[in-house]
């Protein structure tokens, strides 16, 4: 089995989405601030949404110097179809490198992360894949409309744009179930405005 990087093949022009490399997780999906479920086809706003008890990030002395989430493991039933999902219709760069064991695919998520897709197995320090995950990739602003028309013309089912106070995001969910966000947001904007005291209720939506 070759260990080199896969792309698309043909690869057009614009085939992988401009991911920058921001990844975030959550094991549900984004409501417990801006007040939003996740229903079929739409966001419901939830009438009785708790905000936060507190709108400024609790000290901490001496926070890990980490600079990201640099690995994201789902497990997936199907190996194959997940694949398919992952390289052929999102377009993410598939690889090996580094990679020894079987029934394991990754994903390069810019150039600081990776996503792997594993069939039900045990890793290091007993580590599984994650299953029922809403994640989220960072991809420029002037690029979301470009990407929902791709993943459009892919047959993709897309929920969104959904505007998140100044930015998008697009929701697709993955054959395993799990929801594939691209968002617009700076993670480096969104730091600053947590650390300077940012309130609840600054992802809302006008659709």
């Amino acid at each position: 089995m070759a260990h080199a990087l896969r792309k698309v093949s043909p690869t057009p022009p614009d085939s992988l989405p401009p991911v920058t490399g921001a990844l975030r997780f959550t094991l549900r999906f984004r409501g417990y601030a801006a007040g939003w479920d996740r229903g079929p086809g739409s966001l419901a706003k939830r009438p009785n949404a708790a905000a936060p008890r507190s709108n400024t990030l609790e000290a901490v002395a001496d926070p890990p110097p980490v600079s990201g989430i640099s690995e994201l493991v789902l497990e997936v039933s199907d190996l194959d179809r997940a694949r398919a999902f992952y390289r052929d219709v999102l377009g993410l760069e598939e690889t090996l490198y580094g990679e020894g064991r079987q029934g394991r695919y990754w994903y390069l998520i810019g150039d600081s992360a990776r996503l792997g897709l594993w069939t039900p197995q045990t890793g290091l320090a007993g580590g599984r894949g994650g299953a029922h995950v809403h994640f989220a990739m960072q991809v420029p602003r002037d690029a979301l409309d470009g990407i929902l028309e791709r993943l459009r013309r892919r047959g993709a089912e897309i929920e969104g744009p959904v505007q998140l106070g100044a930015d998008r995001a697009i929701y697709l969910t993955d054959p395993d179930g799990n929801v594939v966000e691209l968002w617009t947001q700076d993670m480096a904007e969104y730091a600053t405005g947590a650390r300077e005291g940012g309130g609840p209720g600054t992802f809302t939506t006008d659709r």
